[in-house]
């Protein structure tokens, strides 16, 4: 019996070892992760919001500057034109600004810039992390070069 303490100890001598409760870990890592979660969804939102208000004042402003080419003297109508194009989908048109630029003489030849410019405001509220504005300023353009009045 020189050897009994090498031997592994028998069932009645081992000692068990209660199971830790993970279940209040476990609440807690979800608990973090769904933070994480909304705040990269809130996030994403903003962004898809933004990016589709950037289409829509492009292609205002293309509708715009389509315009211009044939009719450069009328910029009330321009600025009409670009506004109906862009109020089937934006809802609150007056707070959009359009600009008409003119790169020489508003006659063939020459270019016509139409700018639409809005202010967004954001709606998850932590997007004020990165715009501490709680709002960003989008801008859709589109330049052109005009088809008529002859330059006299």
């Amino acid at each position: 019996m020189i050897f009994q303490h090498l031997t592994a100890p028998s069932s009645q001598h081992r000692t068990r070892s209660r199971p830790r409760p993970t279940q209040g870990q476990a609440l807690l890592e979800f608990a973090l992760f769904v933070v994480v979660l909304f705040l990269v969804a809130g996030g994403l939102l903003d962004v898809g919001r933004a990016l589709m208000y950037h289409a829509i004042l492009s292609d205002a402003a293309q509708e715009g500057v389509a315009y211009g080419t044939v009719y450069p003297q009328d910029e009330a109508g321009i600025r009409q034109r670009t506004l109906e194009s862009a109020g089937s989908l934006l809802t609150r048109t007056n707070d959009v600004e359009v600009a008409v630029i003119y790169q020489g003489a508003a006659c063939a030849g020459n270019g016509i810039k139409v700018q639409v410019k809005m202010t967004l405001p954001l709606i998850f509220p932590f997007s004020t992390l990165f715009a501490p504005s709680g709002e960003i300023h989008i801008t859709g353009e589109a330049v052109q070069t005009i088809l008529r009045p002859p330059c006299r």
